[in-house]
């Protein structure tokens, strides 16, 4: 090895030092391929085959069979060798188109955002904020309204001499025929005096102690009927109703005292003097208590003065103050349940309610319903009276002369909208069998100019009317253009010609966000507000959000909420 190792040094260096020919190049190695090295094999002495061979470090003979094999392995790596070329070339461009999809997926994706984006934007400066309605039903009345006269049968009672005043009942209570209604003390001092006396006596006879639970029941029950049935309007009548409270107090003590064997003659005749110190007033009749009085109550059926009907002077109604003089009118019962109205009518409601027997009325501001009967309709001169005869609510109206009535000619309900939020829209008319379902939804054929052929106009609203369909108005209907029947095709030689054209009545509901056109079908108008018709085709619905003001609306605007 070492000899080796010298050697090849040796010969590098000789190698070195030897000079290099400038006329001939050195030779370099190159490589040779099988199939060269199988040439020089095959031209070799004793190798006469004419197919190529491997190179071999030991050239032998190799039978027929053995080459057949291995040209048909070499056949193989040949042409594995070109489908792992073609197989990478494939991946290559699958894997390049797969690139270039995904990035076209991106683009697109990102194409429709910005558009998406863009056209939200559009859309948003262009919308418009509107006011809205939520369409709910609703009651709208064709009615008059009058001041109107009431007439009862009453009779007033009047003081019969000066003195405070001590009421027994009060305002609206039913009273019977003798019963003590007021009471008027003329000298209140000498009766304070005899009072105490008659608390002394009646201590003296020990009473108060036994009576008290029975008093205080008493006392309960009376201020519940007060709380429940109180119809007073002013707290002056709380010392009416105080006055009632004592009475029956001092009617309880003189219950036990008749049946109490220690009953005192002193008592019984102190008793009697406190009672001839007020002159009671009692009822002649029964009927309904008032303290209303306005001097007008001798008025009656019988003499209606029509002239002062016009006038209508305003009810006064009589406070309760406590003194009152001889003469001075005191409180009235009302002796008859029928009560009557009486005012002056015009033309148009002499004629609503010429061959009706009863009306429906709304009295006063509270509008109480009620149904009167035309008791009679007067002519005097150039103007007409109306008299209703009514036979309840009378405690309703005891404090007044006069009052409003609101005479009902009729009333409607449905949806209630106010009237500036109703809108036009032009509609075409043309016969129902020019309008088809295609795929789905309402169309008409129409011509394309540019084609000359027909297509599906599609229609997102229209009114039906017999035989006849409006439907609204565009480019492509409106007068003077023609719809047609047949294949869209092929086009057939029946056709109809737009000739008449109508606005009509709708509102743009905002549902969705934007301004739909949906029909009114109107019952009724009255003041600035409508009633129309629930479940019209293309039209309203309950609880559809509306424009209030449609002036300014166009359809399909975007709504900003």
């Amino acid at each position: 090895m070492r000899n080796r190792k010298s050697d090849k040094r040796n010969t590098s260096s000789s190698r070195k030092n030897k000079p290099v020919s400038a006329s001939k190049p050195s030779k370099r190695y190159t490589r040779k391929t099988g199939r060269e090295i199988a040439r020089e094999v095959s031209s070799r002495e004793g190798y006469s085959s004419n197919y190529e061979q491997p190179y071999s470090p030991v050239p032998r003979r190799k039978s027929e069979e053995s080459l057949k094999r291995y040209e048909l392995a070499l056949s193989n790596n040949k042409n594995n060798g070109r489908k792992a070329k073609y197989e990478n070339i494939h991946k290559a461009n699958m894997y390049t188109q797969k690139q270039n999809h995904h990035m076209s997926l991106t683009f697109f994706l990102f194409l429709f955002l910005l558009a998406y984006i863009a056209y939200h934007l559009l859309s948003y400066a262009n919308a418009r904020d509107y006011s809205s309605t939520v369409v709910e039903e609703g009651e709208l009345v064709n009615s008059q309204v009058f001041n109107a006269f009431i007439i009862r049968d009453e009779d007033v009672y009047l003081a019969d001499k000066t003195g405070e005043l001590s009421m027994v009942a009060k305002q609206g209570d039913r009273v019977r025929q003798g019963m003590d209604i007021a009471g008027i003390i003329s000298d209140s001092e000498e009766l304070k005096l005899l009072a105490d006396k008659l608390g002394a006596a009646s201590e003296d006879l020990g009473i108060d102690a036994k009576v008290d639970d029975e008093v205080i029941d008493s006392i309960r029950k009376s201020f519940k009927n007060f709380a429940i049935n109180n119809n007073f309007k002013d707290l002056a009548y709380a010392k009416v109703y105080n006055e009632n409270l004592k009475r029956e107090i001092a009617g309880l003590r003189d219950k036990y005292l008749v049946g109490n064997s220690a009953y005192s003659d002193e008592y019984l005749r102190l008793k009697q003097a406190y009672n001839e110190k007020i002159d009671f007033i009692r009822s002649n009749r029964s009927g309904v208590l008032s303290y209303a009085i306005d001097g007008q109550e001798d008025m009656s059926l019988e003499n209606i003065d029509f002239s002062y009907v016009s006038k209508l002077p305003d009810s006064i109604y009589v406070e309760y103050k406590g003194e009152v003089k001889e003469g001075e009118p005191i409180f009235k019962i009302i002796n008859d349940y029928l009560w009557y109205v009486v005012m002056e009518i015009d033309d148009v409601c002499e004629k609503e309610i010429e061959e009706l027997n009863y009306v429906e009325v709304l009295l006063g501001k509270e509008k109480i319903s009620l149904y009167g009967r035309v008791y009679k309709v007067e002519n005097k001169g150039d103007r007409t009276y109306l008299v209703l005869e009514f036979d309840r609510m009378l405690n309703a109206f005891l404090d007044r002369r006069i009052m409003e009535v609101e005479i009902v000619h009729s009333a409607y309900s449905g949806l209630k909208i106010p009237k500036k939020a109703v809108a036009n829209k032009e509609f075409v008319k043309i016969p129902s069998e020019y309008f088809q379902y295609i795929n789905g939804e309402n169309v008409v054929l129409v011509e394309k100019p540019e084609e000359k052929t027909l297509k599906a106009h599609p229609i997102s609203v229209f009114k039906e009317e017999e035989d006849y369909i409006w439907i609204p108005r565009d480019e492509f209907l409106k007068i003077g253009k023609r719809v047609y029947i047949g294949d869209i095709k092929n086009k057939t030689n029946k056709s109809f010609e737009i000739s008449e054209s109508q606005d009509l009545e709708g509102a743009f509901v905002i549902n969705k966000g934007y301004a739909d056109f949906r029909f009114v079908d109107e019952i009724y108008e009255e003041d600035g507000f409508l009633i129309v018709r629930d479940n019209t085709a293309y039209g309203l619905r309950i609880y559809d959000r509306i424009i209030t003001d449609s002036t300014s609306a166009d359809e399909n605007t975007i709504i900003v909420r």
